[in-house]
């Protein structure tokens, strides 16, 4: 039992800076009009948007180059992710304060707060889903995908905490404090309690770190000559291979679409469907329910086999297709706040959290397949697939922040970019625009391109362990 409990509670003080980033839908649209409250949607004044991106990228950046260090010094991570995470929160609620008489430095301070922050959560979700991983698979060997499948419902559990907790904030509390002429509540104290959440949870996290004993290896006999220290890979070696990079641009397409419909959930139906703050967080929590599920259900249903992965990799690339290719006929035409107006839009969209969900928990366990076959064949009982496996986990992060930052940019940009919609638009909640309607096709058409390279199994083909050098 303390094994178990344990184990949760790595994952979940882990998840805690991912868990808040997911948030960031119903975050993003209060920020935008504290910090520009004359024109807040006007793309050059997209701030909340574009540093968002901007912290991704950076979070994909350290992840690539940082993976090794993450594996060396899991301790030391945590302190880090903590430190900056928190730092990167309490400024952005510094940027909040000055927004109102100060507005340029608010936007710088705005944005190094989300490049800090953006370090915090790539390090600290890779530490948790390594304990998952770990812890999950010692408690219970035959539940194959139960330790990525675990973090699902606590990511989304986590998410609707911070998200209720922002409304709770910004609604309920010294509204119209931050800026003139607007009804934004105290955003700032959201971002220094969320800063202190933070550091607190990661150090929790550092203090309470541990991984399950390895199995004992039998003893050996003496008279047997030591064996010679098993080969690694090397990050540089990683990188040099097209296993990494046929899968990594195959994550990447098929996230792309599913994150710019998450950070856009809680702004399409505030703007096009007039749903008020809450029921706009009310869906955001309900998406995030969706995407739990599936990040918990499909991992568990492929029990970590290849083949079974791929297809369900494939039909979810499929189905999230013909959603995409649908959604446009649900938003063009049907800006009412009326029921059953939003209803289609509503459920496609929560499926795509499904498919999202499921797809990502599909990660660890293909990677496994990719880099640890050969672990239990004694032809490769020189290679130890370990640190490579490790290294990739993080450095396929790359790939998910590239699609996090560049997905939501390009659909807020065709959002609120469109000619068709103007700032009245905006604030009456009636907006809808065919640039976004062209981003809802061309992500169904990656999606397509994604579902068809899957068709072939050979084009992410398994790792080959260099071969052992037999002495002379």
């Amino acid at each position: 039992m303390r094994e178990l409990a344990l184990a949760f509670t790595l994952v979940a003080l882990g998840l805690m800076p991912l868990g808040l980033l997911y948030g960031y839908s119903v975050v993003v649209i209060p920020v935008q009009i504290i910090l520009s409250p004359n024109k807040p949607y006007a793309l050059k004044n997209s701030h909340a948007v574009w540093s968002l991106s901007s912290g991704l990228l950076v979070s994909g950046a350290i992840t690539y180059f940082g993976a090794a260090m993450i594996r060396r010094d899991t301790k030391g991570t945590l302190i880090k992710s903590g430190l900056t995470g928190g730092i990167g929160l309490m400024l952005q609620g510094v940027a909040m304060d000055l927004a109102k008489h100060h507005r340029s430095v608010a936007i710088v301070v705005y944005y190094v707060g989300q490049l800090l922050f953006g370090g915090a959560y790539g390090l600290s979700t890779l530490v948790a889903l390594i304990a998952a991983l770990a812890w999950f698979k010692r408690l219970y060997p035959d539940w194959l995908g139960l330790g990525p499948g675990v973090i699902g419902p606590v990511l989304a559990a986590e998410t609707a905490i911070f998200a209720w907790t922002f409304y709770a904030f910004n609604d309920k509390l010294g509204t119209g404090d931050l800026c003139d002429g607007c009804r934004e509540g105290r955003v700032d104290i959201f971002f220094y309690v969320a800063a202190v959440v933070i550091l607190a949870t990661q150090f929790a996290a550092m203090y309470l770190w541990e991984l399950p004993e390895p199995a004992v290896a039998p003893a050996r006999d003496e008279r047997e000559p030591p064996s010679a220290p098993k080969i690694s890979l090397s990050k540089a070696e990683v990188a040099r291979t097209w296993t990494f990079w046929g899968y990594f641009w195959v994550y990447f397409v098929t996230l792309l679409p599913g994150f710019g419909l998450k950070l856009m959930a809680s702004p399409v139906v505030y703007f096009t469907y007039g749903f008020s703050d809450a029921a706009s967080t009310a869906f955001t929590c309900l998406y995030l329910a969706a995407y739990g599920l599936g990040r918990f259900f499909t991992p568990v249903l492929s029990r970590e086999r290849f083949d079974r992965a791929r297809r369900i990799y494939q039909y979810y690339s499929l189905i999230s297709a013909v959603f995409l290719l649908v959604s446009p006929a649900t938003i063009n035409g049907l800006p009412s706040d009326r029921w059953p107006a939003p209803l289609p839009f509503c459920c496609m969209v929560v499926a795509q959290g499904f498919l999202l969900g499921g797809i990502k928990g599909l990660m660890p366990g293909v990677l496994r397949h990719l880099w640890c076959w050969m672990a239990e064949d004694p032809q490769y009982a020189h290679y130890d697939p370990l640190p490579a496996f490790n290294l990739v986990l993080g450095m396929n992060n790359l790939a998910l922040c590239l699609a996090a930052a560049i997905g939501p940019g390009t659909a807020w940009v065709a959002y609120v970019g469109s000619p068709d919609v103007s700032q009245a638009d905006l604030d009456s909640g009636r907006a809808t625009g065919k640039d976004f309607e062209y981003w809802y096709y061309a992500a169904g058409v990656v999606q397509l391109i994604a579902a068809g390279v899957l068709v072939f199994p050979n084009m992410v083909p398994r790792f080959e362990p260099p071969v052992a050098k037999v002495p002379l």
